[in-house]
């Protein structure tokens, strides 16, 4: 059963609408990541936090640092690890022993917001999500301008 020419032109342009809006979401995000000026500053790791949870079980490991950026003294978080079921008190001595209150750590801020922190600058991830999601919406965005130009040309309408 093949479907009525209006409803596959709908489908091909649908097709086109949403290849562009894939290509120019990732284009506005690489683009926002890029242009976002990020400071490397020295932090001090002043606690570990040791959080267990029940369902599902798993306890997570929040590093908590201390940094100035400017004038101003910030503190930030880090979430270093999520691991399945509780910790035995000798896993917990092990990871305080890998990360030791009072080691140094860099960590980058955003000028406009010195509050804000994080551990890495994250703009690898948004060029892989670029680079993954701008072909896949291109793809779609020439397959749908295929396929109503076909239509068209056809006559069908």
């Amino acid at each position: 059963m093949t479907l009525p020419a209006s409803i596959q032109l709908i489908t091909a342009f649908a097709l086109c609408a949403i290849g562009l809006w894939m290509i120019a979401y990732a284009a506005v995000y690489l683009w926002r990541t890029l242009r976002q000026p990020l400071d490397l500053a020295s932090a001090t790791l002043t606690a570990l936090e040791f959080d267990t949870f029940d369902e599902p079980p798993h306890t997570t490991v929040t590093l908590v640092y201390a940094y100035r950026a400017g004038d101003a003294a910030h503190t930030g978080r880090h979430l270093a690890l999520d691991l399945p079921g509780a910790l035995s008190e000798h896993q917990r001595a092990q990871i305080a022993q890998y990360y030791r209150v009072g080691e140094r750590l860099d960590i980058y801020y955003q000028r406009a917001a010195p509050h804000r922190s994080q551990m890495d600058r994250g703009r690898d991830d948004a060029l892989i999500f670029a680079v993954l999601v701008m072909p896949v919406g291109g793809a779609l965005l020439l397959a749908g301008t295929r396929w109503a130009s076909s239509l068209l040309a056809g006559g069908e309408l």
